[in-house]
């Protein structure tokens, strides 16, 4: 029966050196699960501010040339409409006259 005690002793001896070499949950440094840095929350550099002035500074360029545009006219009778009474007629009356046609620089 002694040799039985002394290896549950022995053994029980072994867990506890075994478990105190190994650093226990209150020494190590909790990790933080869930929640992030408020710095990383906040959207910086995705050029918010760039893609307006890009907006702006693209009403320079071509968009399409006048082959492409009366073509465009050609095919979509609604949208030429709207061109002409957006740009051509001046006045609004619905008739394009002379003047509206050819103005005068």
């Amino acid at each position: 029966m002694k040799p039985v005690c002394l290896v549950i002793l022995l053994f029980g001896l072994l867990v506890s050196a075994t478990s105190s070499s190994t650093d226990e949950p209150a020494n190590r440094v909790r990790q933080t699960r869930g929640f992030k840095n408020s710095a990383l929350a906040t959207a910086r550099g995705f050029g918010k501010r760039t893609m307006l002035n890009d907006l702006v500074d693209s009403t320079d360029r071509a968009i399409m040339s006048n082959e492409q545009l009366a073509d465009l006219m050609s095919r979509n009778p609604q949208f030429a409409q709207q061109i002409l009474t957006k740009f051509v007629d001046t006045d609004g009356d619905g008739v394009l006259s002379f003047r509206e046609l050819f103005p005068e620089e």
